[in-house]
């Protein structure tokens, strides 16, 4: 068997209260993941071979808040916030196996999920 999977991602940030990183912030992170895995050899009797791979691509959109209290040296961080992500995604899976080789299936997918983030930090 062997896996892999690569991803990149640009997480941005807008700070509304002009105190950054303290305050009210809205991030987001557009990001693009690719992965494929295939597999030989299911059985002594049986010699297959089955592949599949998948792309991703995904926006978290995050309205949040971030407390921050200590003093110079040392600090407490604590982050919060809720949101949506978009994501869509394609894959494809194809098995082979007896001289015969065939596309299993692929489809693509679309969706906007709720997105809650709780994030604890101490700094010194």
């Amino acid at each position: 068997m062997n896996v892999w999977g690569i991803g990149f991602g640009l997480p941005i940030g807008i700070f509304f209260t002009g105190n950054a990183p303290e305050g009210v912030n809205l991030s987001f992170t557009p990001t693009l993941e690719f992965g494929s895995s295939t597999v030989s050899g299911i059985s002594q009797e049986i010699s297959a071979k089955g592949k599949s791979s998948g792309t991703v691509f995904s926006l978290p959109i995050i309205l949040g808040y971030n407390f921050i209290s200590g003093r110079e040296g040392a600090g407490f961080g604590l982050s919060v916030g809720g949101g949506v992500e978009v994501s869509a995604s394609s894959s494809s899976i194809e098995a082979e196996g007896g001289g015969v080789s065939v596309k299993v299936g692929s489809g693509s997918g679309f969706g906007i999920l709720p997105v809650f983030k709780v994030g604890m930090g101490i700094g010194f």
